[in-house]
């Protein structure tokens, strides 16, 4: 996914950019996530990545979409998983609803654990992280 924004600022090798909704967040599903702070810019700070950039300058970020995949599956997919096949196992052993049930809820906590050590790991890779790709005509 390609997108455009506007350097605001420059600290120490890293970009602060603004970047303002386009034609594409009215059919989003996701809208409200990008706007919680009441209005239709996002701020994010990205490396320079030996670019020579000054504050007003446009710069195209891209974020690739397998990462935003991939981190879909992580976070939503995995956990269910997990909870179900714990339920499953455990109403298949025992035949009692409420300890399938509980054997649910106890493999989503230990999922969402495991998302907890795996998100230690991954916050030091840049495969889930937009980058600047270069800069646009103004």
């Amino acid at each position: 996914m390609r997108e455009t924004g506007k350097i605001i600022g420059i600290h120490e090798g890293f970009a602060e950019i603004r970047m303002t909704a386009s034609g594409g967040c009215s059919s989003c599903q996701s809208v409200s996530m990008c706007r919680l702070m009441g209005t239709a810019d996002r701020q994010i700070l990205l490396p320079l990545n030996g670019f020579d950039l000054k504050p007003g300058d446009l710069v195209n970020i891209d974020t690739p979409a397998r990462s935003l995949l991939s981190s879909a599956f992580i976070l939503f997919i995995f956990p269910l998983l997990i909870s179900g096949m714990a339920g499953f196992l455990t109403f298949r052993l025992t035949y009692r609803n409420q300890s399938a049930v509980m054997a649910f809820f106890a493999g989503f906590l230990g999922a969402e654990f495991l998302i907890f050590i795996l998100d230690k790991f991954l916050k030091k890779t840049t495969f889930f992280s937009p980058r600047i790709i270069g800069k646009t005509e103004n």
